[in-house]
């Protein structure tokens, strides 16, 4: 499956996204790739679709870091439909989360801030406070990469809220965003506000 000619695309670069992760070890992510593969291949030959969610929604987010998110665009879609019958189910959650970013990838905007907005809808519903910290900032992300400089803004300032109640280290990462954004702002023509509605 890590195989060049499943990488979508081509003609973008990381410049062209907001803050994109880079994995910091290429081998590592081969093998935890390797690894969710085994594990989604496990719950499909047990014909366990509730237990497959969690696997999928792993490798589909693993494959999008790999730069395979068209790939990943396809397994996340086919679990989907389990994980929306599961609503209550944490992983159906983080599997919309990582179909959203499969999405944002595969330039899938409209798709992408729907799956956002189910994902944290699921996150606040059920109190799962670590997703919706995740959710917020990777469509903070989304929405800076289409210009939408107030949402974005909002959605970093409310996972940077959480992240400093939670004393998680990732807050560092939400006031970078926030500070790449303001200048990312301020170098845009005047109308360019008008995007934001």
């Amino acid at each position: 499956m890590n195989t060049d000619s499943s990488r979508s695309n081509p003609t973008a670069t990381d410049e062209t996204f907001f803050l994109r992760f880079t994995a910091p070890d290429a081998e590592l992510l081969r093998q935890d790739i390797a690894g969710a593969e085994l594990r989604l291949a496990q719950a499909r030959a047990e014909a366990d679709v509730l237990s497959a969610i969690d696997p999928a929604g792993d490798l589909g987010s693993l494959l999008t870091t790999d730069r395979q998110e068209q790939a990943a665009r396809a397994l996340l879609g086919e679990f989907l439909p389990a994980a929306r019958r599961h609503p209550a189910h944490e992983p159906s959650a983080w599997l919309l989360h990582a179909l959203a970013t499969a999405c944002q990838y595969c330039g899938e905007r409209a798709e992408a801030d729907a799956l956002f907005a189910e994902a944290l809808a699921l996150a606040r519903l059920h109190s799962w406070t670590k997703l919706e910290h995740y959710v917020l900032h990777h469509w903070g992300r989304s929405l800076a990469e289409q210009r939408r400089f107030g949402p974005a803004r909002d959605c970093f300032l409310k996972s940077l809220a959480i992240r400093q109640a939670l004393g998680d280290a990732r807050q560092a990462s939400s006031q970078h965003a926030l500070a790449l954004l303001a200048e990312l702002e301020a170098r845009q023509p005047p109308d360019a506000g008008r995007l934001e509605r």
